[in-house]
């Protein structure tokens, strides 16, 4: 009977002996499943890391890239602007006589441009003017030949019957007329503008003065209505313009006045030059209305 129980003390023991050691066995095992799914995990995300500067670096690179082309076209377009400052600030100079040596330099925002004036063979001035910002250099060049005549500085001159601009259109310059400047509210010009006095006229032809003798009443019917006066100038000289003396009845509309050519002492279809009669310039009694044509003719 003793034998039978330490049999039965001892088996516990030894269970437990067993129990512990697969106990061991397993939780090594476990152990060793864990650490390996760690060591796969940090693979991933440095893989994953790899890829994502990958495509930083595939979005970002272009747009650095861009950065710098503007950069270094911004820069070689302040080195053109410089050089033809300093090329213009030279030509001015010598058109207006003022003292300048045979190399100048201009600093604009901290960027300079050198300017050399050399004397060719043949008299004429060369301009040489060279920009520089941040290294970026521009160069230009102006050849000056000394030769009779007058300086014009205007885009457009004009003699003694003005400029009209219509239709939104510019000049791009300066004006310069010998009669009126007048525009709609879409037309500019961009340089400056003088509207001179235009001479004193001399009447070439007349067919008399004062208050005439007799009347002659037109353009009092529905239907067209022509009035012809015919005339010869002495001098073969630009035709500014023609006087009615003329004065209206009720409210008559505006009229054309036309110049053409004679056909037997009768009006021809050779139109020479045209103008309007504004009926708000005639008034109801008599005096003398000018009337100005689009072209002068000869």
């Amino acid at each position: 009977m003793k034998q039978k129980e330490i049999k039965k003390k001892i088996n516990p023991v030894r269970s437990f002996l067993m129990w512990k050691n697969n106990m061991k066995i397993i939780l090594k095992t476990s152990n060793g499943i864990n650490k390996q799914s760690g060591a796969a995990m940090l693979i991933s995300v440095i893989f994953f890391l790899f890829i994502s500067l990958a495509i930083i670096s595939g979005l970002v690179s272009p747009s650095i890239r861009e950065f710098k082309n503007a950069n270094i076209n911004l820069n070689s377009k302040k080195s053109f602007f410089l050089a033809e400052s300093g090329s213009e600030d030279a030509f001015y100079r010598l058109i207006t006589n003022k003292t300048i040596g045979t190399s100048e330099t201009i600093t604009l925002d901290s960027n300079f441009t050198t300017t050399t004036i050399t004397t060719l063979e043949n008299g004429d001035k060369q301009i040489m003017s060279l920009g520089d910002v941040s290294t970026y250099q521009r160069q230009l060049g102006i050849t000056l030949s000394a030769s009779t005549g007058v300086s014009f500085n205007y885009g457009v001159q004009v003699g003694q019957g003005g400029l009209s601009l219509t239709g939104g259109s510019s000049i791009n310059g300066n004006v310069y007329a010998n009669g009126p400047i007048t525009g709609d509210s879409s037309s500019y010009i961009t340089g400056t503008a003088i509207s001179a006095n235009s001479p004193a006229l001399t009447a070439d032809q007349t067919n008399g003065i004062g208050i005439p003798a007799y009347n002659v009443a037109f353009g009092n019917t529905n239907s067209t209505q022509d009035i012809a006066q015919g005339f010869k100038v002495s001098v073969l000289s630009p035709l500014n313009k023609v006087q009615f003396y003329i004065k209206k009845t009720s409210t008559p509309s505006n009229t054309t006045v036309k110049i053409v050519n004679d056909s037997g002492g009768k009006p021809g279809t050779t139109v020479y030059a045209s103008g309007t009669l504004s009926a708000s310039t005639v008034t109801t009694s008599y005096g003398w209305i000018d009337i100005t044509f689009s072209s002068n003719p000869l």
